[in-house]
């Protein structure tokens, strides 16, 4: 550097650049370069800290595109915050040159760090969980980092990983690049899709995540090729290197991780980041096990040098002993089993209160540690929902949200100090869930949380717990912790199971555990307790029914919402499994739950339903109520001819619940009558096209889901079943003589001949279709990720399956969820995305909107039109809650 030479332009710019103060950062160093800009080290001299500055180099700096992209890295991770991502402080122009202010990482690249070679598994796991979960928090916000790979991942001091550079984001609603940025990165790390200039997603991060764990175990990429052309072939088209070529006991978790991440089409990779973080933490889990195992198994015995000898006086001395320590041990486990196992009565004298609220409209309820306050959200005269804080002995509530939401999901939490709400915010104009925290007195509240389900205040008041889903094609229950001020959120524990409706938790009284329901066979739910330290899991209930909520008293006692006998009541069983005790009776259904801090006082959410028969009219877009009575009813059906309705109804004996039955009656409401008395849950009733048949899928009390069955009656003779299908889980009339059917666990549709009771196959695996228009198409639902929605396709397809390729029935603008189906000519849907209700012809593709002043109307009733399409019968369905306080629940 002495030698006289000229220096090169970038080393004179460097030089000026070290020791200038620009605003108030003084450059120190100069840290690296890139393709995305120059980074320095600077004295931040307000605040007394040391940051990093990214100027955009001089040459490009004026350059629309990637003066764009230079933006759109601090727009994308300033919307980020994490600790495993650099943190952003600000964005500043010097000299029209634009520079973000970032965090200073004290630390040496993955790249750095791999020049003296390969990782441990132990770090490259740790590492890259760290890595997954930055991922993660930006995938959840809309945010693609495109560019992972060993020279944008900084090892701190501290050994904590942080993910650098999103100069290559796309964020949502961001500026589209061009075709010849789309494949900017690193040729090495890049996923196929990414490479071949298509479509880039959160997908394509977890590819390139899979390169970098590749590499950090091996100091080697998966693909290979001797110059750009073989590299780009090799991504394409060729099978990953297998890991066990360089580490030949790697286990097989870690195995089945890559391969996955690493294949080729996105639809068959992780479909979101945290999956694989699951599968990394349980590999980790794994590795650490077997050593512990080989640790037992190999440790040192006693020396030569100092042997251990045993005399006879010493083994008699020993037996002795034993004698001894014996007999308080027996004693003492004797105690335990008495005193401790004991199974917890319910006091005989315990009280039921209903709290006067001034609401029917109200969501679950929380309550005070001291049991005196409760917190939940209500809707007031005009639909508007709000939070309000009530004591629970004066009935005076006071409204402490004002943000005035069309409603609120789950309930609201008081903090363990009494000082602060938790509560659940649909922000529509962001479409996204919030959680925020709101003082008791009110005021304006804090966002802690994005898209959270169920959040509940640990029981230490220093963190809020929240279940999130993150892949909703295949959801997986979450649960999530951050603390109250919205900072350090993390994961606790991620289920393997998919959720299927019904989903909740609740911490235990340490904190250390938590006891939650899972969906078992995506149809009922149990009770699980998980060990959050240990990570050791229970099942504590086997009851095969519904559960809606938990509680965990402080007595080691869960109480749970369950409708084992028929009613959703309340039970009781330990946290350590065993037999129920039923704590509440009677037809009303009782859900939400919570508790004083000593247990001795729950409040719980009574929920009543009824549903009013209702005949809409197509042509005057007018509707009639039918029935009247304060009954609960979930499905209905109208006869072809529009002369009679069949309706499925609750039935009930004093206070005890005999599951619901199907009725018929003239559609004037006249003439009811009970067509079955077998104690069944039914659903899903329809008459046939022709009005001879009523079918319907049943399930007796108590048994399996898996055992629905679709039954048929002949509608001039309903005292037995016609037919049976088994293990249904929902069907409709093709014609006269055929269902269409999806079994449980099915992923396809078949089709059933009533006349010679035989069944078949029908259309592709992963649709639920139907054949319509005189069984000239068919219409399906597509299930694949990417794909979903409602597709039609001529069934000429099965002699020239090229020319007849499916078409986008209800395109994505219009459609979100489908509220009716007429299998003849038509197809009836609501849009959610514009709150009407339409109609469209298979034949001629016209959409005709059939919105009109139907009361009650709801896009999730069971609404069946007549093949006339003139008529179409709902329910209305009316929800009246009311809170319960239990008091003195324990002797």
């Amino acid at each position: 550097k002495g030698d006289g030479h000229v220096l090169n332009q970038t080393i004179s710019k460097d030089k000026v650049m070290i020791g200038q103060t620009i605003s108030h950062y003084k450059i120190l160093n100069k840290l690296g370069e890139g393709g995305m800009g120059v980074v320095y080290k600077a004295q931040d001299t307000k605040l007394n800290r040391e940051v990093a500055l990214k100027f955009l180099p001089p040459h490009i700096s004026k350059g629309g595109v990637e003066r764009e992209r230079f933006l759109q890295e601090a727009q994308a991770a300033a919307a980020l915050n994490h600790p495993n991502i650099c943190v952003i402080f600000d964005i500043k122009e010097d000299a029209e040159q634009p520079y973000i202010i970032m965090e200073y990482v004290d630390g040496s690249t993955i790249r750095t760090k791999l020049e003296s070679g390969p990782m441990t598994v132990d770090d490259a796991i740790k590492y890259c969980i760290q890595i997954g979960e930055a991922l993660n928090e930006a995938h959840s916000k809309g945010i693609v980092h495109r560019d992972i790979k060993a020279d944008n991942i900084i090892i701190n001091s501290k050994g904590q990983a942080k993910v650098m550079d999103f100069g290559l984001a796309k964020l949502k609603g961001s500026l589209k690049l061009t075709r010849t940025s789309s494949t900017v990165g690193t040729l090495a790390y890049m996923a196929p899709e990414q490479i071949q200039g298509g479509e880039v997603d959160q997908r394509s991060d977890i590819f390139s995540f899979g390169v970098l764990l590749f590499e950090m175990l091996t100091r080697k990429f998966p693909f290979r090729g001797e110059h750009e052309a073989a590299l780009v072939y090799s991504i394409v088209n060729e099978e990953p290197e297998s890991i066990t070529k360089y580490l030949p006991e790697i286990s097989p978790e870690i195995v089945h991780t890559l391969a996955k991440a690493l294949e080729k089409d996105p639809e068959d990779r992780y479909q979101s980041i945290q999956d694989m973080v699951v599968d990394l933490r349980r590999s980790k889990k794994d590795s650490t096990r077997v050593s512990r195992i080989t640790q037992t198994v190999h440790r040192p015995e006693s020396t030569p040098e100092q042997p251990v000898p045993k005399t006879n006086s010493t083994v008699a001395l020993n037996k002795k002993m034993i004698g001894y320590i014996s007999i308080p041990i027996i004693l003492l486990v004797v105690a335990y089993f008495t005193l401790f196992n004991a199974k917890v009565h319910i006091n005989s004298d315990l009280k039921f209160r209903k709290l006067q609220i001034p609401f029917s409209q109200v969501s679950y309820p929380s309550l005070s540690a001291d049991g005196k306050w409760t917190a939940f959200a209500a809707a007031d005269i005009n639909g508007k929902w709000d939070v309000y804080y009530m004591h629970t002995g004066d009935g005076v509530p006071k409204r402490v949200s004002y943000d005035s939401s069309i409603y609120v999901q789950q309930m609201s939490d008081i903090s363990p100090d009494g000082s602060k709400i938790v509560y659940n915010y649909p922000n529509l104009s962001k479409q996204r869930l919030e959680a925020i925290v709101v003082s008791v007195l009110g005021g304006s509240g804090k966002i802690v949380a994005l898209n959270p389900r169920l959040q509940r205040w640990k029981p230490d008041g220093k963190r809020i717990g929240y279940i999130q889903f993150l892949n909703p094609k295949n959801p997986r229950l979450s649960l999530w912790s951050v603390n109250a001020d919205g900072s350090d959120n993390k994961l606790e524990f991620a289920d393997s199971v998919s959720v299927r409706g019904r989903y909740s938790f609740c911490w235990s009284p340490d904190g250390n555990s938590i006891a939650w329901i899972r969906s078992m066979k995506g149809s009922y739910q149990e009770v699980i307790v998980k060990n959050l330290v240990n990570g050791k899991e229970k099942q504590i209930t086997d009851e095969k029914s519904n559960i809606d909520d938990v509680c965990w008293l402080k007595n080691d006692m869960i109480l749970y919402s369950s409708n084992k006998n028929g009613n959703s009541n309340l039970w009781m069983v330990s946290n350590d499994g065993g037999e129920s005790q039923q704590v509440t009776t009677g037809t009303s259904t009782d859900l939400g739950i919570s508790a004083s801090s000593d247990g001795k006082t729950v409040l719980y959410y009574q929920q009543q339903r009824i549903g009013k028969i209702w005949i809409g009219d197509l042509q005057s877009r007018t509707s009639r109520q039918i029935t009247f009575d304060d009954k609960q009813v979930d499905h209905v059906s109208l006869h072809p001819n529009g002369s009679q309705i069949a309706y499925i109804g609750a039935v009930t004996e004093g206070d005890i619940s005999l599951g619901n039955e199907l009725f018929v009656m003239d559609r004037n409401g006249s003439n009811r009558q009970q067509v079955t008395n077998g104690k069944h849950t039914l659903q899903n009733v329809l008459w046939s096209p022709d009005g001879k048949y009523i079918g319907y899928i049943g399930l007796k009390l108590n048994d399996s889901p898996d055992s629905s069955d679709v039954i048929i009656l002949e509608s001039s003779n309903t005292t037995a079943p016609l037919q049976v299908v088994h293990g249904v889980s929902s069907f409709q009339w093709v014609n006269e003589k055929t269902i269409q059917m999806n079994f449980q666990n099915s992923a396809q549709s078949s089709l059933y001949n009533l006349e010679t009771k035989t069944t078949s196959l029908f259309y592709e695996d992963s649709t639920s279709a139907v054949p319509v228009n005189s069984n000239t198409m068919v219409i399906y639902y597509e299930r694949k990720q990417g794909r979903e929605g409602v597709y039609v396709r001529s069934l000429e397809y099965k002699t020239n399956p090229d020319k007849f390729l499916p078409k986008k029935f209800i395109t994505d603008e219009i459609y979100k969820s489908m509220a009716v189906r007429n299998i003849q000519d038509h197809y009836f849907y609501w849009s959610d995305l514009r709150n009407k209700f339409f109609r469209k012809n298979y034949s001629t593709g016209v959409i005709e909107n059939l919105s009109g002043n139907y009361s009650g109307f709801e896009f999730n009733s069971p609404e069946k039109v007549t093949p006339n399409n003139k008529e179409f019968v709902y329910v209305a369905q009316q929800v009246n809650g009311k809170f319960i306080l239990i008091e003195n629940l324990f002797k």
